[in-house]
């Protein structure tokens, strides 16, 4: 399945506040509309719970700029936040993306109008079968002139109504994909290209 280029622009690499950088995760950029404008807003980025906890409150995610050298978001500067009533059963960390210099990123956010709903899923007639892809973080090469993105693919394997247990955090709501994954991927988005939107909250754990 090819995806276009520009989806490879809303992810970048989690590390640890470390020298060297050793980057273990996925995060990426979502963009929640105002009253004003609802195409740009407000940027948030996006990551799996456990990595935001692996990570601790001294991280760096890098992402590309349009010059091509990395740019670094320290999390020094602000906390995560985590879904303020389940939150040991989500596995979803979020916090704000502001930066002087944002307009030197090559980045591309996903707008939240395009996360999946009931009514979209049934506009949309997603479903079991449907191919899915996640992008993210392959830890063994990153890249060297640029940051460069790792794409999987799978398909959707269970859209249960009830919750499901899972060892690390109990009952949670979720869809199940089957899919080719490797470490470094957690935290990174999930989308069905075909049907251009996200297939769920937006995060692989």
């Amino acid at each position: 399945m090819r995806i276009s280029d520009q989806m490879l622009k809303c992810v970048g690499f989690v590390s640890r506040h470390t020298e060297p950088l050793t980057y273990g995760g996925t995060a990426f950029v979502v963009g929640v509309g105002t009253p004003d404008d609802r195409r740009f807003g407000c940027l948030h980025l996006v990551t799996a719970r456990h990595v935001a906890k692996a990570i601790g409150p001294d991280f760096v995610i890098a992402m590309n700029g349009k010059d091509g050298m990395p740019l670094f978001v320290k999390g020094r500067e602000v906390d995560w936040f985590y879904h303020p009533t389940e939150a040991e059963s989500v596995d979803v960390a979020v916090m704000p993306f502001a930066s002087t210099r944002i307009n030197e990123y090559d980045l591309q956010h996903i707008p939240i109008d395009m996360f999946v709903t009931d009514e979209r899923i049934a506009a949309y007639e997603i479903g079991l079968g449907d191919e899915i892809v996640n992008i993210g973080l392959f830890t063994p090469f990153i890249g060297r002139s640029r940051l460069i993105p790792i794409v999987r693919t799978g398909n959707i394997a269970m859209m249960p109504v009830d919750k499901i247990p899972i060892k690390q955090f109990g009952d949670i709501d979720a869809y199940l994909a089957e899919g080719r994954s490797i470490g470094g991927l957690s935290g990174s988005p999930v989308t069905c290209p075909r049907k251009t939107l996200p297939v769920e909250a937006g995060v692989l754990s």
